[in-house]
């Protein structure tokens, strides 16, 4: 028996849903205490530890935007670009980890952090082939009705992986003492692993979808005879998503570093992992309200939902006491970002041409990861420096960088709206409609 969803085999299912769980558990095993390792082992300054996102975004930006999305549509490869990005990184992370190990004992602490920041850099510049990849082929095998389904539930495999991936890295980081998991390799040779593993599933149960002549794929379509360019307010589009996410992301590497300050909670290693995890936690819990709310109203509604929410959590869990309760609203805090990220590629989709989904989602994808690096360089990283300076202590400084993501995230949110009136929800897909205006590849 051929078990489908939508027009996706099983082992496609299998194939997405399987990569899309590695995804959060590798990120989460090396990131989850990346920049705790950075700030208070290696004494790096807050706003060179959020260079390191930074930088690496940037180097993810400029090849998803200038190099790999055409590379995509010019050769029709999606899963290929996924492999090869992945295998590229699974080595590279074990170089990276030597050159760290070299520059910790032959330099010093502050310079082997920074080893780490330029080699994070050169890693995402072709690691990010698999971003452009995953984007375009989970466009490419799906109808919007079927993403819109499927998302959610992706959304929470995610956040299941970063859990298990959290307290996996709490482990290792902690063996036998605090970061240790770097100084040993163990999270780079752990990490490495899981890269390779995805790598190969990838290519065992994904197709190549813009060369398999025997899959029949069936979108939606204005004109049989639209034009392979970009909307002009595509444009318009990602440069309102770079605003929003650039106040969006900017809480996430602030948010860790509040909750270990000794002024705040002075949180221990298994605490971190429980943080990373509630937001986890959110995650799985949103998914499936994810995807009910695309289908019944749309995304459009969905992003301005999210942004709302987290303006009207914000005061509250930036001047709670109880650690408890700032779990509960980092919780919130996670669930409705993630909830943001999947609007807002859905929406991406629904712009994008079919036939140069790579060049779209590379333009797309690079601005997005330039907003994760840049919300700390930018926005909350200057200004924690920056009130330190002025006599603040470290908690207040962090609650001013909170207040000036949250800013940001409302500016982003407010371009969104002439988007949303050029394309608004689409939330009545008519089944035969789709069959009868299906576009066969």
């Amino acid at each position: 028996m051929d078990f489908r969803f939508g027009e996706l085999h099983y082992n496609e299912i299998l194939g997405l849903s399987s990569f899309q769980f590695l995804i959060s558990f590798r990120r989460s095993v090396f990131f989850t205490f990346l920049s705790i390792y950075m700030y208070f082992e290696l004494g790096v300054s807050a706003t060179l530890t959020s260079s390191m996102f930074f930088w690496s975004m940037l180097a993810s930006s400029l090849s998803q935007t200038l190099v790999w999305g055409r590379v995509s549509d010019r050769f029709k490869i999606r899963r290929d670009l996924i492999v090869i990005g992945e295998v590229f990184a699974a080595f590279a992370h074990i170089l990276l980890f030597e050159a760290h190990k070299f520059a910790y004992e032959q330099i010093g602490a502050v310079e082997s952090g920074i080893v780490i920041i330029i080699g994070m850099t050169i890693i995402e510049f072709i690691w990010s082939s698999s971003n452009v990849g995953w984007s375009a082929l989970f466009a490419d095998l799906t109808t919007e009705k079927t993403r819109s389904k499927l998302i959610g539930v992706l959304s929470s495999l995610g956040g299941a992986g970063t859990i298990v991936g959290s307290f996996l890295a709490a482990y290792l980081y902690n063996q036998p003492n605090a970061g240790e998991g770097f100084r040993s390799g163990t999270i780079f040779y752990a990490t490495a692993i899981l890269i390779m593993v995805s790598a190969i599933l990838v290519r065992v149960l994904l197709p190549e979808p813009l060369r398999d002549q025997r899959r029949i794929h069936k979108e939606i379509v204005k004109s049989s005879t639209r034009e392979q360019k970009l909307p002009r307010m595509y444009y318009f589009f990602i440069i309102a998503s770079t605003i929003y996410f650039i106040g969006l992301y900017s809480f996430f590497i602030p948010v860790v570093l509040y909750a270990r300050l000794p002024s705040t909670f002075g949180a221990s290693e298994t605490q971190i992992a429980l943080l990373r995890s509630s937001g986890a936690l959110a995650t799985m819990a949103i998914g499936p309200v994810v995807s009910i709310i695309a289908t019944k109203f749309g995304a459009n509604k969905g992003i301005l939902f999210s942004t709302l929410f987290v303006a009207a959590s914000v005061p509250f869990f930036i001047q709670t006491n109880n650690y408890g309760t700032y779990l509960v609203f980092v919780m919130l805090l996670s669930g409705m970002t993630n909830a943001a990220s999947q609007f807002s590629y859905l929406i991406a989709a629904r712009i994008i041409p079919r036939e140069i989904r790579g060049k779209g989602f590379g333009y797309y994808n690079g601005l997005i990861f330039f907003s994760f690096g840049a919300g700390g360089l930018l926005i909350t990283g200057p200004i924690i420096d920056y009130t330190l300076k002025l006599g603040f202590s470290e908690k207040q400084s962090f609650q001013w960088a909170f207040i000036g993501a949250l800013i940001a995230t409302l500016i982003g949110l407010v371009m969104h709206f002439p988007v949303f009136s050029k394309y608004p929800d689409q939330t009545s897909l008519d089944e035969s409609k789709v069959l009868s205006e299906a576009v066969d590849y």
